[in-house]
């Protein structure tokens, strides 16, 4: 989730606790101590989110609110520490109220992330809608939006939403990623390339874009980019850099060499694979689907939404 940028609501700095109002004091006089007292409090929530101290900092935007319930930033606060610790419902909860008080882009952003999170994706997408509204210059808005068009299988919308989102902000392997699965989807291969090697470039040390680069390499349903030798290098990398404890890029691998034409090894890491454990992407009866054709000897195509 997206923590509030500096810029966009009254920074939180610093410390204190609440003492008890004095008695006798005007009602103009308690509106003020209120609203100092709940700014030291909301300093001190600060203090406590950049130590990862979330209840600590809930504890304290709790009593914040209590003294000034009609400012939206320890809602909007409180919210991403509800968030942090798997409170996702009370995130949504505060956000709400945050966009009740004050209808600002973070917020629409933050409660569209949760909603995502949630895998309500209609939610999430009208959230994102009205953030961009509000704001469009915030790159994690198209981002988010254009995974929901990946969930929708939009890939068109996808890619037109990862591309504003590369533009806003260009230096983002994993987004350069994900737009080159949707590329893929609908069969320009040549720029899942291009957005897979950027990603590499970018971040050597990224796992997902060598494993990228292999799959294709290794299951492209036209000839011209299949390459097993290069897919078995980009997939052994990946494999590397995650300890050999993915099954995903242990899976790729395994294609690859059925791609080079080397069906015992590419039976051996399958099997390999299966033992490690399906994953949200690629099941377990997936695996074994392809461990069969490895036994028979033949290699596993890529099957996309769309050629071009």
């Amino acid at each position: 989730m997206l923590f509030l940028a500096a810029d966009s609501v009254t920074p939180i700095i610093s410390a204190q606790t609440v003492n008890a109002l004095t008695p006798g004091y005007s009602n103009e006089m308690a509106a003020q101590t209120n609203d100092i007292e709940a700014k030291r409090l909301n300093d001190r929530a600060n203090v406590l989110i950049n130590k990862n101290d979330f209840n600590g900092a809930i504890s304290n935007l709790s009593a914040a609110i209590r003294l000034n319930p009609k400012d939206p930033t320890p809602y909007e606060f409180r919210a991403c520490c509800y968030f942090e610790i798997g409170d996702v419902n009370d995130s949504v909860t505060d956000l709400t109220k945050a966009i009740q008080l004050h209808p600002s882009f973070t917020a629409y952003l933050n409660r569209g992330n949760d909603y995502y999170f949630m895998r309500d994706y209609a939610k999430a997408m009208a959230d994102l809608d009205q953030s961009i509204n509000l704001c469009s210059t915030n790159d994690i808005a198209y981002k988010t939006r254009a995974a929901i068009h990946g969930h929708w299988d939009e890939y068109e919308l996808a890619i037109k939403d990862w591309s504003q989102g590369l533009k806003l902000n260009p230096k983002d392997p994993s987004a350069l990623v994900f737009r080159g699965q949707a590329y893929v989807n609908v069969g320009r291969f040549d720029d899942a390339l291009n957005d897979y090697h950027d990603a590499v470039r970018m971040d050597p040390s990224n796992a997902a874009p060598y494993n990228n680069i292999a799959w294709l390499l290794a299951t492209c349903p036209e000839n011209k980019f299949r390459d097993g030798k290069q897919a078995i290098k980009s997939a052994t990398k990946a494999c590397e850099l995650t300890n050999w404890k993915q099954s995903i890029f242990v899976d790729t691998l395994a294609a690859a060499y059925a791609e080079d034409h080397n069906y015992d090894l590419a039976v051996k890491y399958e099997k390999q694979a299966i033992a490690i454990g399906g994953t949200e992407e690629m099941s377990k009866e997936d695996m074994h689907q392809r461990l069969l054709l490895y036994e028979l000897q033949m290699p596993y195509r890529l099957k996309v939404a769309r050629q071009p």
